[in-house]
């Protein structure tokens, strides 16, 4: 009895199949497209919020960062020009050095080459007395600190 109706299902499906393929073809196409426009939805509900607030938080990430590259800016320039006056300052001090160089004689008459190169030099005087060890380390200490 199984065989029997097994048999003639097959022969009525082999029969109907023009009608059925069209039509589980188009129920096919249909349920796809259905679940694509609710994954569509459902992927914008959950995907637009969250790319919203990535998309806010790079903004202003971005903003910071162009901010502290303006401040960056700002005192490098502020340096480069302290130290371009830093640089003119020394260059004055150092021609009014020289200048007062050449009506300073030297102690024992001489010119000393030194003096031609902008070396200040400082004649040692015999009457003075060399530092002790202990006032050698407090200076070496002073100059570490400070």
């Amino acid at each position: 009895m199984r065989r029997i109706f097994l048999g003639l299902s097959r022969v009525i499906g082999i029969g109907l199949s023009p009608i059925t393929r069209p039509l589980a073809q188009r129920l096919d196409a249909r349920v796809e497209q259905l679940l694509n426009e609710r994954l569509s939805e459902e992927l914008e509900a959950r995907l637009i919020p969250t790319l919203t607030a990535a998309v806010t938080a790079t903004a202003q990430t971005v903003s910071r960062l162009d901010a502290l590259i303006e401040q960056t800016n700002g005192s490098t320039l502020e340096t480069n020009q302290t130290l371009s006056s830093l640089l003119d300052e020394v260059a004055r001090l150092r021609e009014q050095i020289e200048s007062f160089q050449q009506f300073v004689p030297s102690p024992n008459g001489e010119c000393d080459s030194d003096m031609h190169s902008g070396l200040a030099i400082v004649n040692h005087d015999e009457a003075c007395e060399p530092f002790d060890d202990a006032e050698r380390e407090s200076v070496g200490e002073r100059a570490k600190v400070g």
